[in-house]
């Protein structure tokens, strides 16, 4: 993860007089490397609530019922748009979450699910025990998601987001203090190196069929991958808030250039994709 969290920092483009971007710049592997750390639990959680949906049969992986025996983060995950994260260390309560423990029994996977308005919402707390050096102690990381539903439906073309998703519509582009430039390439190494090849990441159409408003040739950022970026220009201790108003869409086999703001926000043309809480 760190690789490619320090090549997308070599693309960055300081703006005059502003410090953060440049600093970044100037010293890629060790900001990607506190990075990565921070993240390693989210991470890890939304593997195992993916493989978890899966073994629960939540998701079908084609029209004939057969769930995939194996790589769920491949097929189980398809469809699944991510609206935020949460990662704080195990016994603290995460900002803004309702009381959610790990299912019964010791199982470190819990899951609420609701219907709203065609979509369907998941929330699902997972407590990562091995965490890495970043949390010591552990970490509860709590991912929510969103998928249409039925799994046939057209698109949404009225919004860029699931209902419920959060947005600020303060944040814009004249703020920014340097810019990232971010490739489908970059897209795909993160994929690889997460294990998550949700196709709205990886196939051009996949996002546009999933609800999101974003072009027929377009894909989507990984969430975990603004955060990562947002986390190596902006670091913080402590509990990590991710929000993602809107997608970070880029055309299947370009770039797309990221506002950085000064809180760790992230925006694509003036739309926000990333909000730091």
């Amino acid at each position: 993860m760190a690789a490619v969290i320090a090549r997308v920092l070599m693309h960055t483009a300081p703006t005059p007089g502003r410090e953060t971007v440049a600093t970044a710049r100037s010293a890629p592997w060790s900001r990607a490397t506190g990075a990565a750390q921070q993240l390693l639990p989210a991470v890890l959680a939304l593997g195992r609530l993916t493989e978890h949906l899966v073994s629960d049969g939540a998701f079908e992986s084609d029209s004939a019922g057969q769930r995939p025996p194996e790589r769920p983060m491949e097929t189980g995950a398809a469809g699944l748009i991510h609206r935020r994260c949460r990662i704080a260390p195990v016994g603290a309560q995460a900002p803004d979450d309702r009381p959610q423990e790990p299912g019964a029994g010791g199982a470190e996977v819990g899951l609420r699910r609701t219907a709203r308005g065609g979509w369907e919402l998941l929330q699902g707390a997972v407590v990562v025990r091995d965490a890495g050096p970043a949390w010591p102690a552990g970490a509860r990381v709590t991912h929510d998601l969103a998928r249409r539903t039925p799994p046939t439906a057209p698109p949404v073309p009225t919004g860029p987001h699931p209902p419920g998703a959060d947005t600020d519509s303060a944040l814009r582009d004249v703020d920014t203090p340097g810019t990232l430039t971010i490739t489908a390439a970059d897209v795909r190494a993160w994929a690889d190196a997460t294990g998550d090849h949700n196709p709205i990441h990886l196939h051009p159409g996949a996002a546009h069929r999933a609800g999101l408003a974003v072009g027929e040739q377009e894909l989507v950022a990984h969430g975990l991958l603004l955060g990562a970026l947002s986390l190596a220009l902006t670091p913080t201790t402590g509990v990590v808030d991710l929000r993602f108003p809107g997608p970070a869409a880029l055309p299947g086999g370009g770039a797309a250039r990221l506002g950085v703001l000064p809180a760790g926000g992230l925006t694509i043309a003036g739309r926000t994709v990333l909000v730091r809480r």
